[in-house]
């Protein structure tokens, strides 16, 4: 899992994408992956709205696989987040998405092991 912190209403929050924030992410907007979505959003074909499920995908994952307290609720990512925290973590799991799918093959596998490893 790729890891990386930003903030929601005022709080730090933790966002982390691994496959089953991808998985997340596809089951949120209907069977779109992320890759797809991406470029679909850079060509203008997709809904910026949707860079919401993404970022909630990322905090979900995050929280699901470090076992720790969200300090935020459901609401707050849907509701409390203001325009540049959006934007910012956005951005954020942007690179994160970047950093993974940019990894070979192995690495990825590496990352997803961190994430199972950590888990027993």
């Amino acid at each position: 899992m790729i890891k990386g912190k930003v903030k929601i209403c005022g709080k730090v929050v933790g966002v982390g994408f691994c496959p089953a924030a991808s998985i997340a992410f596809y089951n949120y907007t209907g069977g779109v992956s992320v890759p797809q979505y991406l470029q679909e959003l850079k060509d203008g074909k997709q809904d910026p709205s949707k860079a919401l499920r993404l970022i909630m995908a990322a905090v979900f994952a995050y929280y699901d696989e470090s076992g720790e307290e969200l300090p935020v609720v459901d609401k707050d990512l849907i509701y409390g987040m203001g325009f540049q925290e959006a934007t910012t973590a956005f951005a954020k799991v942007l690179e994160m998405v970047n950093e993974y799918y940019t990894l070979p093959p192995n690495e990825q596998s590496e990352a997803d092991d961190e994430k199972t490893e950590g888990k027993n």
